[in-house]
């Protein structure tokens, strides 16, 4: 599975559990763009994960690390602590 497929997937999966429809972030993005995020077809922008997660009410973070997991099959609460600890690491405040 390639980035944009996990992105997809996981996208399209919290918009149905959120009982969005795709016109549901117009004038975030487009219909068409919402159809091909889902299909893996496109790549979004920062700025466009932040309209997605607007409408979402979840934070980008959350958003990114879900990705994340299914891309790697991994548990996005443990990469969320390894963002945390690596956070520490450079600093941040």
């Amino acid at each position: 599975m390639n980035y944009k497929v996990a992105f997809g997937k996981v996208f399209r999966r919290l918009r149905l559990e959120r009982g969005l429809t795709q016109e549901a972030f117009d004038p975030a993005i487009s219909v068409r763009y919402v159809r091909n995020l889902e299909k893996g077809e496109y790549s979004p922008s920062l700025a466009t994960v932040r309209g997605l997660c607007d409408v979402l009410a979840m934070s980008p973070v959350t958003l990114v690390a879900l990705v994340e997991a299914e891309f790697v099959s991994g548990d996005p609460a443990q990469l969320i602590q390894l963002a945390g600890s690596e956070l520490h690491e450079v600093g941040a405040k």
